[in-house]
């Protein structure tokens, strides 16, 4: 059947076009629209038709004299973009309209200019992009050369889709290197979660004293964290572990018992008995938050949540950086297999909060959960970067159009058996 648009790509095949094309290898203004490829806080400048990840590169300026924007020479990574003082000024603070002169690109955010100091009050840095990783609670970082840009949260972050996608997370501390260590036949399966899939690690034989670990972060450099995840075990005999620094926090399932110990020698800090209540085959939200300084209420050092309920706490003396930050599942008896699924783990070097609501929701959970302060709970805690909010949010920049690039057909038409372009 005929019908109408006004973008086709210029390369589309077989087909001869008549009449005038704009936008192609001239500049061109996006003022607003959504950002593209949003996941865990990051997203995109439009999309690269070459690539699944990356953006548009920024340019200039509109017209023909246009260029793209080239790092050493308009901006350097790892220097600001919104203050010429150590850096560049190139970042438009407007949340509409036309960029100011000398201005190449913002970031709307629930309406607000991502700098304005009612709003996120950030930082624009240019960093290198080409991972996840992931900036303070004051900056934003921008790829302009790929068109990525990253906004704070959690410095790890993983949707366990599969066991790639936690070694090689959504959101990541730069050089960190997570990785998966099986003992005497330990394994891992993939699976459906709590938020699509999920990956199950431990032991897959009875009889067999087999484990899993998954270390997240092997040398953590911080002083306060939050971890938040689901976990679901097949068996009443699971038996998981999670080793934070120089202590670890232990769930017994039979006995139904939790215990905080040292990581040196095993020795036990803290022990709660006959509480965990893990039932096999039901998820359940996971929330430790720990700080060296015993910062949480109490004089606490340590506070471990089960749906949002605290099971066992601890005021003792602690260091995060002592040692690394790793899951483990095992079984409480040979005799038994045992398989503990994982799903949407997070890590904050920051308590953030005492109470997990703002993550388990009543046990429903939010997948994109970034931050608690710095994020509307209207949208789940989460960047607002579309046109949702009033005024509208996402992003504007300047791009040179590519031949594989969508651009506007002006005036112009084809007319074939059954198809009809027109302007």
């Amino acid at each position: 059947m005929p019908f109408k648009t006004s973008q086709i790509s210029k390369q589309a095949l077989g087909i001869d076009y008549t009449g005038s094309w704009t936008g192609l290898s001239v500049g061109t203004e996006v003022q607003i629209e959504d950002a593209s490829n949003i996941s865990f806080g990051a997203g995109t400048f439009g999309y690269d038709p070459n690539s699944v990840t990356d953006g548009l590169q920024f340019a200039d300026g509109t017209g023909s004299s246009a260029a793209h924007l080239v790092e050493g020479t308009d901006y350097n990574y790892d220097e600001y973009l919104d203050n010429t003082t150590g850096g560049v000024d190139i970042y438009d603070d407007n949340a509409s309209g036309a960029f100011d002169s000398g201005k190449y690109f913002r970031i709307v955010e629930n309406g607000k200019n991502i700098i304005d100091g009612t709003g996120l009050n950030l930082r624009v840095v240019a960093k290198n992009l080409s991972s996840n990783i992931t900036p303070p609670d004051t900056e934003c970082w921008v790829d302009p050369k790929i068109g990525k840009f990253i906004l704070p949260g959690p410095v790890f972050a993983s949707n366990c889709e599969s066991l790639s996608n936690i070694l090689t997370p959504n959101r990541n501390i730069s050089g960190n290197i997570p990785s998966i260590i099986y003992t005497l036949g330990g394994t891992y399966t993939e699976g459906t979660g709590k938020f699509g899939n999920c990956v199950g690690i431990g032991n897959p034989v009875a009889g067999i004293s087999s484990q899993t670990e998954i270390i997240l972060i092997p040398e953590p450099s911080f002083t306060t964290c939050a971890i938040s995840l689901w976990i679901k075990s097949d068996t009443s005999w699971t038996w998981p572990k999670f080793y934070i620094g120089d202590k670890y926090i232990e769930f017994v399932t039979p006995g139904s018992d939790t215990y905080i110990r040292r990581t040196s020698d095993t020795g036990i800090v803290a022990t709660v008995l006959n509480t965990l209540g893990l039932s096999p085959e039901t998820w359940y939200h996971i929330y430790i938050i720990m700080d060296e300084a015993k910062g949480i209420s109490g004089g606490k050092s340590i506070s471990v949540l089960k749906d949002n309920v605290e099971l066992i706490s601890y005021a003792g003396d602690i260091d995060i950086s002592g040692g690394k930050i790793s899951i483990v599942n095992s079984t409480y008896s040979g005799s038994y297999s045992s398989l503990l699924s994982l799903d949407n783990i997070k890590i904050w070097n920051d308590v953030l909060d005492e109470d997990a609501a703002w993550l388990y929701n009543s046990g429903t959970g939010r997948e994109q959960a970034l931050h608690k302060t710095l994020y509307a709970s209207g949208n789940n805690y989460a960047p607002l970067l579309d046109d949702s909010s009033t005024p509208d949010s996402g992003v504007g920049y300047y791009y040179i159009p590519t031949a594989n690039t969508p651009a506007s057909l002006t005036e112009a038409s084809y007319s074939g058996a059954s198809v009809k372009w027109t302007k």
